[in-house]
């Protein structure tokens, strides 16, 4: 029996930590989840019991890194001792109070690199890259979603004079998706409907870059080929509205649960999202679950999951006559690429990563120094 103590800060912000602790629970590890909250915060009801919620830093303290963590660190105390590992979900927020525990106490600790590490905390906090490189030089591990976020932390962030000794103990382990997708795939699809249809799924924001898609479908309908879009996620930002109002080839639906997701899925053709950056992006791999062929940003998340080509294309996210032709690229390869999403979904099945992630546990615990 392993013991775990799993860092979240973001547990409640996606239910994609519950998911990925009952699995590890399945396979033998026992998780004691931390999670901070903000003081004042509205304590949410019906938590497990393994889920230990501590309201402890002020809206202050989140512009004060250092002494945010100094709150994190003290309450960690009593859990710290009674685990054989700690896993930070993230490289800052988290990995600052491993990296500080595991000097105090020994205990090992692996870390995983996230969207906000590399384009906040990285990117804007110029006095804090150091610290993160140390997180990443003490951890037994250092997990990242896709090798497209890998070489692009190592590469940017990273003395060149350490990037081979953070490469080396570095791991891709990408995130998992619902059993729901997994249990309701279809056969292998043969060809595209008609008219073409494309699909995204996600918030529609600035990020997900709609109008880079939206500018590829007006090309190809002025070419000749009849093409729709379907957008279907919340709309946080105005400018989507008109946008979306605008644009006749253009259907869309809110958020819908995963039942409604996977008939959009079924309904369509390929998936296209070329967000500006991804860490991972799960719909993805949602998408390659129903046969669907995906469109995908060079270099970001999901880039390098599997060889270009396998079950998509990667794509500029500046260039809509470059979308256009991949789009025309995947039509014509349609039976083979829909065929090969189905047969390597399973990459992303949360079973198999909770064992992988066990794996990974017990050699770190393997390696634990005995604290004098």
């Amino acid at each position: 029996m392993l013991r775990v103590l799993q860092l979240a800060n973001g547990y409640f912000q996606s239910d994609l930590y519950a998911r990925m602790f009952e699995k590890m629970n399945h396979v033998g590890i026992v998780s004691e989840v931390y999670v901070p909250l903000a003081n004042g915060s509205e304590l949410p009801v019906g938590v497990p019991e393994n889920i230990h919620i501590s309201r402890n830093y002020s809206q202050l303290d989140r512009i004060l890194f250092f002494k945010k963590q100094t709150h994190l660190i003290h309450d960690l105390l009593p859990y710290v001792r009674q685990v054989d590992v700690i896993h930070a979900h993230t490289l800052f927020s988290a990995g600052y109070a491993a990296w500080k525990l595991h000097e105090q106490y020994g205990v090992p600790y692996i870390v995983a690199v996230r969207n906000t590490d590399v384009n906040v905390f990285f990117k804007y906090m110029l006095h804090l890259r150091h610290t993160g490189i140390r997180i990443m030089q003490d951890a037994y591990r250092v997990i990242f979603l896709s090798p497209a976020y890998r070489e692009y932390t190592l590469n940017l962030y990273v003395p060149k004079a350490l990037r081979q000794e953070i490469f080396e103990k570095s791991l891709v382990v990408p995130n998992g998706i619902d059993d729901f997708f997994l249990m309701n795939r279809p056969d292998p699809r043969e060809k595209v409907s008609s008219p073409l249809s494309l699909l995204y799924v996600g918030e529609v924001n600035s990020n997900k870059n709609l109008e880079l898609t939206v500018d590829a479908v007006r090309l190809l309908r002025q070419q000749g080929m009849n093409v729709k879009l379907t957008v279907v996620g919340n709309i946080l930002e105005e400018k989507y509205c008109k946008l979306i109002d605008q644009t006749p080839f253009l259907s869309y639906f809110p958020r819908c649960p995963k039942e409604e997701v996977v008939e959009h899925l079924r309904q369509s053709d390929i998936f296209v999202m070329p967000s500006h950056t991804e860490t991972f992006g799960l719909v993805y791999a949602e998408a390659m679950s129903q046969g669907v062929p995906v469109l995908y940003t060079s270099g970001q998340g999901f880039d390098g999951q599997f060889p270009n080509g396998t079950v998509g294309y990667a794509v500029s996210d500046t260039d809509s006559a470059g979308l256009a032709e991949r789009i025309r690229q995947v039509i014509a390869e349609y039976p083979r690429l829909s065929a090969n999403c189905l047969a390597n979904v399973s990459r992303f099945d949360w079973h198999r990563i909770a064992e992988e992630y066990r794996n990974i546990y017990w050699d770190a615990k393997r390696e634990k120094r005995v604290t004098p």
